[in-house]
């Protein structure tokens, strides 16, 4: 798969019924990989079952969010010697099978990061109505910010360099880290390709996006990106390979 390390991170909250088989699963794939569960004060047995399966567990006092729990990942990845740094969700929806097609994406394509993407790959999971609409407007929106190809900008699995992690834990938002994120990077400089992976239906549990959370999502992101779009944009920007 690769010559370097690779450190996956799972971010994690109130996800104690769902980490045995998504670490089980990684165990099977014979990945040659070290594992950390980001455990973001769940209130659960999320961090006791990472344990359990061999994981390396940090844990916050309280709920800092997603963005929090990555970059509390990212500060960790760059203090070790991994060379490449895998993000998945704890939920199932993604699938360890899949983390070699992103690590080989990342080093055919010459990359800092490696999105997976399942508007390329055929079969497999398929969001729901609204939040597939909101996957394509954001996309849509991405493809004008960047003048990049861009299928699916809220998925959430991928694989990155350390020249990606040691920009990402300084300009990770703790909640929406999503489309801005996307942009950000490529206004400094650092190219984003996208892979083809297929995933999974949530395994168990709700997702975060609940509640009135979607509705607070859209605007927020927007507010982002604007901030994101006004940052100077790197002289040596990449330039994707002939």
């Amino acid at each position: 798969m690769t010559s370097g390390r690779v450190l996956v991170i799972l971010p994690a909250y109130r996800e104690e019924a769902n980490l045995p088989g998504v670490l089980d699963e990684l165990a099977a794939s014979r990945l040659i990989c070290d594992v950390l569960v980001i455990d973001d004060g769940s209130p659960d047995r999320s961090a006791d079952v990472a344990r359990e399966r061999g994981a390396a567990v940090i844990s916050h006092a309280t709920n800092r969010g997603y963005g929090a729990a990555l970059v509390t990942a990212y500060h960790h990845a760059l203090e070790g010697d991994h060379d490449v740094i895998v993000q998945m969700d704890a939920d199932g929806q993604h699938d360890p099978a899949q983390i070699a097609n992103l690590v080989e994406g990342l080093a055919r394509e010459s990359a800092d990061v490696a999105l997976g993407s399942r508007m390329l790959a055929g079969g497999g999971h398929r969001a729901s109505l609204p939040r597939l609409v909101g996957i394509h407007v954001f996309a849509w929106l991405g493809r004008r910010l960047t003048g990049r190809p861009m299928t699916d900008p809220t998925s959430g699995f991928a694989a990155m360099n350390r020249r990606a992690v040691a920009f990402l834990v300084k300009n990770t938002p703790r909640d929406f880290p999503d489309l801005n994120v996307l942009v950000a990077l490529d206004r400094a400089g650092l190219r984003v390709v996208e892979v083809p992976v297929t995933m999974r239906d949530r395994r168990s549990g709700q997702s975060q996006l609940r509640g009135i959370r979607p509705l607070v999502y859209g605007p927020k992101m927007l507010v982002y990106l604007a901030q994101v779009y006004r940052s100077p944009r790197a002289e040596n920007r990449r330039r994707p390979s002939p």
